[in-house]
């Protein structure tokens, strides 16, 4: 066993090696080549160890049903009823003066953002696609508030995650957090880098 699994990690590593040599050459096909490779690679292993990926599937649903399921659920029927009783429209005309000049998204935001903040994704992306098919906001005030609100919110993460079971620990909260904010903030760059490059590119 030891040996065909130092097997399967040598050739992931050379096979990635490869694709990373090769990345200029191909191009636009270097994304699904690379993900192509890890698909095949994970098909193998779970191949040559059923039972450890019989288990590690139970697992993956004892967590859902137990853990995460029972946290969302509720926060996904808190966030109908309160848009069904227009508390999205009054958040929306009572927050416009803040939300506008410092997150430059529209007021109505202001409720995506409590929700995000208290249950995480994927509600955020959820009411923010819903905000969109109804005009309440532009594509781009879209993807700026879905990129702060389709988190792994603090509740949801100290609750559910580091404090039952997942990874239970008082200890790994700051580090969660930590890792959160550097996440966050690496995905902004990245998406103001790709909005540059998009302007660069647009015929004068």
């Amino acid at each position: 066993m030891g040996k065909v699994n130092h097997l399967l990690l040598l050739i992931l590593v050379v096979a990635s090696a490869v694709l990373l040599l090769v990345k200029k050459r191909l191009g636009k096909n270097f994304a699904p080549l690379f993900m192509a490779v890890g698909a095949v690679a994970c098909v193998f292993s779970m191949v040559l160890y059923p039972a450890a990926a019989f288990e590690s599937a139970l697992r993956g649903l004892e967590l859902w049903w137990g853990i995460v399921f029972p946290a969302l659920l509720p926060f996904f029927i808190g966030a109908e009823l309160l848009m069904g009783l227009g508390v999205i429209h009054f958040m929306g005309v009572l927050l416009e003066p803040l939300m506008r000049p410092i997150f430059r998204v529209p007021g109505n935001g202001s409720f995506v953002m409590a929700v995000g903040l208290a249950s995480g994704f994927p509600i955020g992306s959820v009411l923010t696609a819903r905000l969109r098919r109804e005009r309440m906001c532009t594509k781009a005030e879209a993807e700026r508030l879905m990129s702060f609100t389709n988190t792994a919110d603090p509740l949801f993460m100290s609750g559910a995650v580091t404090g039952v079971g997942i990874c239970s620990g008082p200890s790994r909260n700051a580090q969660r957090a930590a890792l959160e904010i550097l996440v966050e903030v690496a995905l902004r760059r990245l998406r103001k880098k790709a909005q540059e490059e998009k302007s660069n590119h647009r015929p004068n």
